[in-house]
């Protein structure tokens, strides 16, 4: 909220200081402004660290660790979630340890508070079996997103081991 205020007063303080020419006026009469328009002012961002917890550490996706798969994911109980079942959950990892498949198990976000979703609820209302899988990556979704390319590897090599192997 801090940041939206600080936002609107700037453009605030811009506007006030904004000179519009009418189409029918003169140009001459305007004034240009003189001296610093708008300074930029530096904040130092407010960062609230937390302590991490060893919940945090079991269920947070971590680069270099191989693909990602999440057995629970989405909110609003059944009619916006997936939870795999334990034993689609039991033959993917029986799989992957097989064929030397690096993987890691996490969770997006808190139980029934949403957080990070995907379409694999859609699918499970079909009374399909669904489990979450992909690269595991910060910033998604951000003009720049991380993935490590051991990773993206890992996937490209669970996802082929899946359908040529999974029965």
């Amino acid at each position: 909220m801090e940041a939206l205020q600080a936002n609107v007063e700037r453009l605030n303080a811009y506007k006030s200081k904004l000179v519009v020419f009418p189409k029918s006026g003169k140009a001459e009469e305007a004034t240009q402004f003189q001296g610093v328009f708008m300074p930029v002012e530096k904040v130092a961002p407010k960062v609230e660290f937390v302590a991490v917890s060893d919940a945090m550490k079991k269920n947070s996706a971590f680069l270099g660790r191989g693909i990602c798969f999440n057995k629970f994911t989405g909110s609003r109980g059944k009619s916006g979630a997936n939870d795999a079942a334990a034993e689609l959950v039991g033959k993917v990892r029986k799989l992957f340890n097989d064929h030397g498949v690096v993987y890691q198990t996490s969770e997006l976000g808190k139980v029934d508070q949403g957080g990070g979703g995907t379409i694999a609820y859609i699918m499970a209302n079909y009374d399909m079996d669904v489990i979450d899988a992909g690269v595991a990556m910060l910033s998604m979704h951000a003009p720049w997103e991380i993935v490590s390319k051991a990773d993206v590897y890992m996937t490209s090599r669970a996802y082929h081991e899946f359908f040529v192997n999974y029965r």
